[in-house]
């Protein structure tokens, strides 16, 4: 059958198919660049809700990718350990999100946490013996164990009880209204014993903690009008001195730090809050010399978001992709939102920039093996996020999943059209026009315009 024939046998999209997509996301590779842990999310649409995967693949193609776990809920967040013997996620099969570890020679996971509100984000420490998390504390602060529920307190139904507000920022799509108790940082040991870093009546967020296990950086608010206003800093903890510092100087939004393999630098990413822009400034990479003290923004001279910036349906559960060093500790890779496409770039720290991964797609978040392989999730404009693999450098690129193939296979898309246009000051914009399938030339349609800033 000729593609054009192939193509006519397609039928349009319908709203229906967003269910049907498969949506790929958080490739992580092995340390040993042999494999990666991804995850699959489907839409379970007769009972209104998602399930998430964790799925596995060799990176030389030897094997189809398969199922590594089969929960009936979410499985997430898949992170190697530093051996790359052991697998740990998130899950939700016990309740609450808790972290789930299982040996890739024996395939059965078990549970490593039971904490009271669960683990919102977590990795591995360098030593392999644990995993720093994030995780709710109760009203006193403390990060504490699932207690033991009374039949009580089991029957008691709380999301009817009131809620007293005191500050503006009360509640958050996707959580609810807000309880007034803070997110921490803690440390959970494979022996079940919690160790927590942080302390005070503030939110944590984004925590790292340095390969030398000495520092522990996180992003929070902590100006006494912190519940009225939406800035950021990097914070510091010396865990041997128990002494906190501050790397920004509260004047803009930073996260998602990232240290350095000798431990002696940090970067991250933010945007200072000035005028004309006010807090819709560009997104830029920076980084820390802890040993200096200093502050330098790698890419101030780069008229580009260092951020995913790209929305769309097809595309569920992406965390945010944090800056990622080399492993020589030379440069710094990280996403870079580009007319409508996201790439991949490393910057070196001086601030030159080289590009990694590019096309007309959406490098949707990446990871990489300690010999500098690449595993990426990649989507593009016809074809849903799969999962990817290259060299360092972004050569010898090649899809290792295929999660979407029968769908792609009856339906007929379009690609958008890329043009582009001069606003009055001379600044090029871009837009992007969707033709109708099976568009006849010569025929007129209805335009739908949709203007978006």
């Amino acid at each position: 059958m000729t593609e054009t024939g192939a193509r006519l046998m397609k039928r349009g999209i319908e709203a229906e198919d967003i269910s049907r997509i498969r949506f790929v996301s958080d490739p992580q590779i092995s340390p040993d660049g042999s494999r990666v842990a991804y995850v699959v999310t489907e839409m379970l649409v007769d009972e209104k809700r998602y399930r998430s995967r964790i799925w596995l693949a060799d990176t030389d193609g030897a094997r189809a990718p398969f199922e590594l776990t089969r929960g009936s809920g979410k499985d997430t967040s898949p992170r190697w350990s530093p051996d790359g013997k052991s697998l740990a996620f998130l899950t939700d099969r016990w309740g609450k999100n808790q972290i789930a570890c299982l040996s890739i020679a024996a395939g059965e996971a078990w549970q490593d946490t039971d904490l009271q509100d669960g683990v919102q984000e977590f990795d591995w420490t360098s030593s392999g013996r644990g995993f720093l998390f994030l995780g709710k504390a109760d009203v006193d602060q403390a990060l504490k164990h699932e207690p033991e529920q009374a039949e009580s307190d089991a029957e008691h139904d709380k999301s009817n009880d009131p809620i007293r507000i005191t500050v503006l920022d009360h509640k958050l799509d996707g959580t609810g209204f807000k309880d007034g108790r803070r997110n921490h940082v803690g440390v959970a040991l494979l022996s079940g014993r919690i160790v927590q870093l942080t302390a005070g009546d503030y939110n944590h967020a984004q925590p790292a903690l340095s390969p030398c296990r000495r520092y522990l950086a996180f992003a929070s608010n902590q100006a006494s009008d912190r519940d009225n206003e939406r800035r950021t800093d990097i914070w510091l903890l010396d865990l041997e001195s128990d002494t906190l510092r501050r790397i920004t100087g509260h004047d803009g939004v930073y996260g998602l730090p990232a240290f350095s393999p000798d431990s002696t630098r940090l970067a991250f990413v933010g945007h200072r809050v000035e005028a004309p822009y006010g807090p819709t400034n560009l997104d830029r990479l920076w980084l820390a010399d802890l040993e200096k003290g200093s502050v330098t923004c790698l890419t101030e001279h780069i008229d580009r978001e260092m951020s995913n910036t790209c929305s769309g349906d097809s595309s569920y559960g992406v965390p945010a992709q944090r800056p990622v060093w080399t492993p020589e500790g030379d440069a710094v890779l990280s996403l870079m939102s580009n007319r409508g496409a996201v790439e991949t770039v490393r910057v070196s720290l001086s601030g030159e920039r080289d590009q990694v991964l590019t096309g007309e797609r959406e490098i949707v978040n990446f990871s990489v093996s300690e010999g500098g392989s690449l595993a990426f999730a990649g989507s593009e404009p016809c074809c849903p996020a799969e999962v990817f693999v290259s060299s360092a450098s972004g050569q010898n690129e090649r899809r290792i999943t295929d999660h979407n193939r029968a769908w792609l296979e009856s339906v007929a898309l379009v690609a958008p059209e890329h043009i582009q246009y001069r606003a009055q000051d001379g600044t090029a914009l871009d837009a992007w026009l969707m033709a109708p399938a099976g568009r006849v030339e010569g025929v007129k349609y209805p335009l739908v315009l949709e203007i978006h800033g």
